[in-house]
């Protein structure tokens, strides 16, 4: 059974439940102009979390996982995301696309097709985009399955 390191280290290494972004790629969150309106900001730089039910997230949960969820750093919509090109040091790259939310207008499609496009082992499960709350079972295997493989 392998340990909490060792799942830690997979799911850093292995799994990118979120956006893809790829070596000589900058990119913020939410995506590379990001603009948020004043009257979604506390304090001038905080951001309200995104309710669960914008992802999908099963109705039982939802409650749940709101209270969960605490305001971000308008920084973190807004800065780039800077990669150091090692990515080909990665033995296995799994991705996880979460197909049950968006009505198939998942902003996450685009990522999921090239992931696919890369060769990297790609996996469909239809839930909302808090995977781990959905579908606990199923990403368990998955991951338990890429640290085998």
């Amino acid at each position: 059974m392998p340990t909490i390191t060792t799942l830690s280290r997979a799911a850093i290494a292995i799994f990118w439940l979120a956006a893809l972004v790829l070596p000589a790629q900058a990119q913020t969150r939410g995506g590379t102009n990001t603009e948020i309106a004043s009257e979604q900001l506390t304090d001038g730089w905080k951001v309200a979390p995104i309710p669960a039910g914008v992802f999908g997230v099963n109705a039982a949960d939802r409650e749940w996982v709101d209270r969960q969820c605490t305001p971000q750093s308008l920084a973190c919509f807004q800065q780039p995301v800077e990669l150091t090109g090692q990515l080909a040091q990665i033995r296995r790259i799994d991705y996880v696309f979460a197909s049950g939310w968006g009505g198939g207008h998942s902003p996450f499609i685009p990522f999921y097709e090239k992931a696919r496009t890369r060769g990297w082992h790609t996996h469909e499960l239809a839930c909302g985009h808090d995977v781990m709350i959905d579908e606990p079972a199923a990403l368990t295997s998955l991951l338990v399955a890429a640290i085998h493989a």
